[in-house]
C-alpha cells in the first residue's frame, strides 16, 4: 500500500517536472532530451501513456491522494496533445498506412448488398443472395409483426456459404427479414406481407383471382400459368373459369390467373365496378390507326397496364415465363389476341373460346368500329416475331348450337389462317353450344395434347 502511495506521488512529481509532447516531426521531447522516433512508435507510446494515466488515476483515487485533480489535468493535456499530433504525424509521415486505410474504406463501400427475394403461396419462400466464397456465411432473421411497434422473432438461419433458400410454414401476417453484415456483404432488411394460400384453393389480390393447383408449393415449380380474360371481370373466387380450369390446373400443374382488370365494355361512364384505374376504359381496345403507316400505332395504355399486372404477379410467384397460356372467352379472347399481337413472345400458347381478332368483319375506315388487329397482324407481324414463343394456338369454335352457329364462327376460321401464316401450330376444335364456354371435356383434351406436344416439353 505504501509502495503504491509512493508511486503515485513520484509520477505526479514527474508529470509536473516535465512536458511531454509528440511533435509534427515525430520527435518526442522530454525534460531529459530529444529523441526521434517513427510514427508507429509514437502511436505505441501514446497508447502506453493513456493506459498509464488511467491506472494512475484509479490507484491514486484508492488512497485519496490530494493531487488527483493535478494528475487528471496533466494526463488530459498529455493524451489530448499527443492524440492530435500523433494523428497528424501518421498522415504526414506514413503514406503507406494512409493508402491502406483508404483501400479498406473503398472495399467497404464496394461490399455486396444482400438480395432478399420473397414468394408466397402455401408456404413462405425466402431466398437470400449472393453466395460467399469458401466457408464464409451470414445469418438472416425472420420476424413477424405483433403490434405496430413490436416484432416477434420467427427464426434465425445461416446461409452456409451459398444462396440460401428457406420454405417456411407460417401464417398470414406482416413479416420482416433482416440480414446481418459480414465481411463483403452489407446489412439489409425487407418488410412484406404474406397471405397463406392452401393448395387447391383460390386467392385474389387487386388485379387477379388466382387458383393454385393441388400439390402446389411456393418453392416448387416453376409452374406454367394460364392467364384468362372473360367478358365479365373476375370479382371473387371462384373465378369465371372455375369449372373448366380447376381440374385442368390440378391434373397438369398450372397456376390460373383470371383478370379483375378486364371486362367487356368497361368505361368511365360505367358505374359498375367503381372506377379503379385512371384509364378505366380497360376493355376498349381503341388505338389511333394510321392507314398510311399501319405498323406504327398509338396503343391504348390499357394493354401496357395488363402486361405490367402480369409481370408484377410473376415476380411474386414461382412461374415459368416461357410457358404462359393466354386464354379468353368472347371479348376476353379478343383481348388475349390483342396482347399476343402487340407483345410477340409473351404467350407460349393461345386458347381462344368463341372470340375473334377484333375488327375482322368491320370496315377499317370507320373509326367507330375500333381497332383492326387483323390488318395489323397481316401487315406487321411475321414468323420471325414469334421465335421466342412455343406457338401453340387452339381455336375453340362452335359451328352449331341451340340458336345456330356462333356469330363469331367465320371470323375464327379466318383468324386460324392468320396464325398459321405467322408460323403457329394451329388446332381447331368444334363443339356444340354456340357463343358460350366449351365443356370441361374440351378443355381437358386441349391441355392433354398441349402439354404432351414436343414444343411444350
Amino acid at each position: 500500500m505504501l509502495k503504491t502511495f509512493g508511486a503515485c506521488r513520484v509520477i505526479v512529481a514527474l508529470l509536473h517536472a516535465g512536458e511531454w509532447t509528440i511533435s509534427r516531426k515525430s520527435v518526442v521531447s522530454s525534460h531529459s532530451g530529444t529523441t526521434r522516433v517513427t510514427a508507429p512508435t509514437a502511436q505505441r507510446m501514446l497508447r502506453l501513456v493513456t493506459k498509464g494515466c488511467a491506472l494512475l488515476a484509479m490507484r491514486c483515487d484508492r488512497f485519496a491522494i490530494a493531487t488527483i485533480p493535478t494528475v487528471a489535468l496533466v494526463c488530459a493535456t498529455v493524451v489530448g496533445s499527443a492524440s492530435a499530433d500523433a494523428s497528424s504525424t501518421v498522415a504526414r509521415t506514413s503514406p503507406d498506412r494512409a493508402r491502406t486505410a483508404s483501400t479498406t474504406t473503398a472495399r467497404a463501400a464496394k461490399a455486396k448488398q444482400a438480395r432478399i427475394t420473397v414468394t408466397g403461396g402455401t408456404e413462405l419462400n425466402l431466398t437470400v443472395a449472393p453466395a460467399l466464397k469458401g466457408n464464409s456465411s451470414y445469418t438472416f432473421t425472420l420476424e413477424v409483426r405483433k403490434t405496430r411497434k413490436k416484432w416477434k422473432r420467427v427464426g434465425s438461419y445461416k446461409t452456409l456459404g451459398k444462396n440460401e433458400h428457406r420454405s417456411l410454414s407460417v401464417g398470414t401476417g406482416q413479416y420482416r427479414v433482416s440480414v446481418k453484415a459480414v465481411k463483403g456483404v452489407k446489412a439489409t432488411s425487407k418488410t412484406f406481407s404474406y397471405t397463406k394460400v392452401p393448395a387447391g384453393t383460390y386467392s385474389r389480390d387487386y388485379d387477379w383471382v388466382y387458383y393454385f393447383p393441388s400439390g402446389y408449393k411456393a418453392n416448387g415449380g416453376p409452374y406454367p400459368v394460364i392467364v384468362a380474360f372473360s367478358p365479365g371481370e373476375a370479382e371473387s373466387p371462384p373465378g369465371p373459369y372455375d369449372t373448366q380450369l380447376r381440374g385442368v390446373a390440378d391434373r397438369y400443374g398450372f397456376i390460373v390467373m383470371s383478370s379483375r382488370y378486364y371486362r367487356n365494355g368497361a368505361g368511365p361512364t360505367d358505374p359498375v365496378p367503381v372506377q379503379r384505374y385512371p384509364d378505366q376504359d380497360q376493355y376498349a381496345m381503341n388505338w389511333q390507326f394510321d392507314l398510311d403507316n399501319p405498323c406504327h400505332q398509338n396503343i391504348s395504355t390499357n394493354y401496357e397496364t395488363a402486361r405490367s399486372q402480369m409481370f408484377n404477379a410473376f415476380d411474386h410467384l414461382p412461374i415459368d415465363r416461357s410457358r404462359v397460356v393466354l386464354m379468353g372467352l368472347s371479348g376476353g379472347a379478343s383481348y388475349a389476341h390483342a396482347l399476343n399481337i402487340q407483345y410477340p413472345g409473351l404467350a407460349a400458347a393461345m386458347v381462344i373460346n368463341t372470340g375473334m381478332i377484333w375488327g375482322t368483319a368491320l370496315p377499317t375506315t370507320d373509326p367507330a368500329n375500333g381497332p383492326t388487329w387483323h390488318e395489323y397482324m397481316e401487315a406487321c407481324r411475321s414468323s420471325a416475331d414469334y421465335v421466342d414463343s412455343r406457338r401453340q394456338a387452339w381455336f375453340i369454335e362452335s359451328s352449331n348450337g341451340p340458336t345456330g352457329p356462333d356469330f363469331r364462327h367465320d371470323e375464327m376460321l379466318a383468324d386460324a389462317t392468320r396464325y398459321r401464316t405467322v408460323g403457329w401450330d394451329v388446332h381447331e376444335v368444334d363443339f356444340y353450344g354456340g357463343h358460350t364456354m366449351a365443356p370441361v371435356a374440351v378443355y381437358d383434351s386441349i391441355f392433354a395434347q398441349l402439354t404432351s406436344s414436343p414444343s411444350w416439353r
